[in-house]
């Protein structure tokens, strides 16, 4: 999944990535050896916290985490404004405070990865106004079960 989303978006060393409900940094970590910089931002500081450090056992120095509610508008200031690219992996009952906000957002490239294919359809129609969906995918991570995990690539409209 990490691969793929490396080749979808192919990032630039002069590019910075921001990485909404980033976990403990595996995306973060894998597109910081290829970015500028990665912020990562997510509501658990337990996760953060790993984050950090499996960043630090790797010797990845171009990263920084945030632990942000980002269920919370009024957090969302914490994010910064300067960013090239999002990466959005939220938990299944979706990101809805953060589309507003990232509609707003002069992003690049926004890959969102989710684990319920409805719930990105729904937020990804109500950013239909600034991107457009340019791929588009699902992959069985848990084989005989009924869970997927689907992957769009939104570029600018």
């Amino acid at each position: 999944m990490v691969q793929q989303a490396l080749d979808w978006i192919q990032p630039q060393s002069d590019q910075t990535l921001l990485d909404l409900f980033c976990g403990s940094g595996k995306f973060s970590l894998a597109f910081a050896q290829h970015c500028q910089s990665v912020n990562g931002a997510e509501g658990a500081a337990v996760l953060c916290n790993q984050a950090r450090q499996n960043a630090r056992l790797n010797g990845i120095e171009n990263v920084a985490f945030k632990t942000v509610d980002l269920n919370n508008s009024s957090e969302f200031g914490r994010l910064g404004k300067a960013f090239d690219l999002v990466l959005l992996d939220p938990p299944r009952e979706g990101a809805a405070e953060l589309l507003p906000w990232l509609a707003r957002s002069r992003a690049k490239n926004i890959h969102y990865v989710s684990c319920l294919p409805a719930t990105m359809a729904r937020y990804i129609s109500q950013l239909s106004s600034r991107y457009r969906i340019a791929r588009a995918g699902a992959m069985d991570m848990f084989p005989h079960t009924t869970h997927i995990e689907a992957m769009a690539m939104l570029l600018p409209a």
